[in-house]
């Protein structure tokens, strides 16, 4: 659901929000603490900073910060400045309104989908990084790039 953009847009924030600097970050120093591409993480900024997300001070202690608090950007906003608005596709219906079993049920998807993105802040992410399920999954959130092996969470 989230593509490779999305997550270094959120691993990004969460870093800026975990450095809890009152400076702006570097995005030269925010792509090496994340293990990114610096023109990579420059396109995704941009993206965030379109989006009313990020805000960026030029200068030779700029850098990017926050452009609200993180309490009040949504898992939404995040997903929809990397990769677009958040739209389900489904059947036409026919003439006479009806649709099909799968529409129903892939728009029942969607709305459900779209609530989690809606509910989730940036702050949430960052307040509980970790939940302990059981089972173990590699982290596409706090495995290394670097790292031989994915980190294993328990889900």
């Amino acid at each position: 659901m989230f593509n490779q953009t999305t997550l270094t847009a959120l691993r990004a924030l969460q870093q800026i929000v975990a450095l809890d600097s009152t400076q702006p970050v570097s995005p030269r120093q925010l792509a090496a603490d994340i293990g990114e591409s610096p023109s990579y993480l420059a396109k995704i900024a941009r993206d965030l900073a379109k989006a009313g997300i990020l805000r960026s001070e030029n200068g030779s202690k700029g850098g990017v910060f926050l452009a609200r608090k993180a309490d009040s950007i949504t898992l939404q906003e995040i997903v929809e400045a990397c990769q677009g608005v958040v739209i389900g596709r489904f059947c036409v219906s026919d003439t006479s309104g009806n649709v099909c079993s799968f529409h129903e049920a892939a728009l029942e998807l969607h709305e459900a989908m779209v609530a989690v993105l809606r509910r989730w802040t940036l702050a949430d992410l960052t307040s509980r990084p970790f939940v302990v399920r059981s089972g173990g999954v590699p982290c596409v959130m706090f495995g290394s790039r670097r790292a031989k092996e994915p980190q294993l969470v328990n889900l």
